[in-house]
Order: C-alpha cells, then sequence, then structure tokens
C-alpha cells in the first residue's frame, strides 16, 4: 500500500479548496499480483457558501432587548396568524390555534400542559361595503392615520394588505401606534403606600398593646 497527495485544487481566487489523500492498494492472491485498487478521500473546505448568505448582526436576545421590539416581534407573530388564517379562508378551510393551556388533574390536583385548539380572532370582518380590517395590539385597536381600519374591499385583497401592514411593524412604521395600545392597556393606580398581599400587618398600638416597655416608648414619643 502506498500514500500520495492529490494535486491541490485552486479556487477561483487561487487560494486551495481541497485536502486529502489518495492510497493505491495491491491486491496479491498466491503470491501474485491480481489487481489493483486506487481510493481517494477528499474534504472541502470551501466556505463559498457562506459567503451567498445575507447575513445579520441582529440577535435573538437583541431583538427583545426593549420594549418596543419585543411589541413588533409580537405584532408580527400575531399578522403571521392572520396571514393564514385568511389564506385558510379563501381556500374553503377552518383555520384554528395550537396553544398550549395548563390544566388541573381531578384525580391528583396536578397541573400538566395539553395542547389545545382556539379559534382565530379575525382582524377582519365582512361590512355592506365590502371586508374592513381592524388591527388590534394588547387587545386595543390600532389607529393607523387616527383612523380605525383598512378598506379591503374584495376578498383576495386581503392577505396582500395583511402581508403590507407586516412589512410596515417589521420597518417600524406603526411603532408610534403599537406603543400608544401598550401604554393604553396599563390601568393607573393609586399608590397608598400600603402592603400589597398577604405580607405582614402592623398593628395599631391601642390601649391593650401599651403594657410592653417598647409600646409604653412609642405612646411616650408620640405624646
Amino acid at each position: 500500500m502506498s500514500g500520495t497527495p492529490p494535486s491541490p485544487i485552486p479556487g477561483s481566487d487561487g487560494a486551495l479548496r481541497y485536502f486529502g489523500f489518495q492510497v493505491d492498494l495491491l491486491l496479491i492472491h498466491g503470491g501474485a499480483s491480481i489487481g489493483s485498487l486506487h481510493q481517494t478521500n477528499i474534504w472541502r473546505t470551501d466556505m463559498s457558501i457562506l459567503d451567498s448568505l445575507n447575513l445579520s448582526e441582529v440577535s435573538k436576545k437583541s431583538e427583545s432587548a426593549t420594549p418596543l421590539m419585543a411589541q413588533r416581534r409580537k405584532m408580527i407573530v400575531a399578522l403571521d396568524e392572520q396571514i393564514a388564517g385568511a389564506q385558510a379562508e379563501l381556500q374553503g378551510q377552518h383555520y384554528v390555534r395550537n396553544v398550549v393551556k395548563k390544566v388541573v388533574n381531578a384525580e391528583t390536583g396536578l397541573k400538566h400542559r395539553i395542547n389545545a385548539e382556539r379559534p382565530l380572532r379575525k382582524f377582519w370582518w365582512k361590512s355592506s361595503s365590502g371586508i374592513l380590517l381592524e388591527l388590534r395590539f394588547a387587545g386595543r385597536p390600532l389607529l393607523l392615520a387616527n383612523k380605525p381600519s383598512v378598506v379591503v374591499g374584495d376578498p383576495s385583497n386581503l392577505v396582500p394588505i395583511l402581508e403590507q401592514v407586516r412589512a410596515a411593524v417589521a420597518a417600524g412604521e406603526l411603532d408610534d401606534a403599537l406603543r400608544a395600545a401598550a401604554e393604553g392597556r396599563k390601568r393607573p393606580g393609586k399608590k397608598t403606600g400600603r402592603p400589597v398581599g398577604n405580607g405582614p400587618q402592623v398593628q395599631p398600638i391601642t390601649a391593650d398593646h401599651t403594657s410592653t416597655p417598647q409600646a409604653k416608648s412609642v405612646v411616650k414619643s408620640m405624646k
């Protein structure tokens, strides 16, 4: 058996793109040569495939680093469901969402997760003049140029319009509307300074609590 390296194969830029080895096997039976076997193993190290990809510096973590980026992604996911539902409806099919919900086992009392189907809450509806589209986020309608709906008209226009809206969300054109809807969902609460939940409660000092030295010192300081 003998081994010899193969001739390098240069790339288009002159760099060597391949390496490997060649093996020649001499087959001998009964002291006589009956043939030979030639084998070549080559590994490819060419990285030109990566050069054809459109690489990005955006990571999943950086995309959710700010509330605004998280709102965009959440709205895009909702629009993807609307597009899938609209396509199914145009084909005469029924579209449902697959969600994961927690249920309690009646026998053991333990919680576990199950897959359940939920109907799609459509953004569109049929009016007397055709189909209208109302975008919603955080349980509230999105106002576009201070108007609550988009005129779709013919059903064949629904998917292209939804795709246009999706592109507008990805480009940041609906950031103000998303922010307004998210802020409108927050319920302003009155700060009372009182403890929240089942934490320890402060007992008021009454006549029954003034028998201890600590209570007497507090009462004395209040006079």
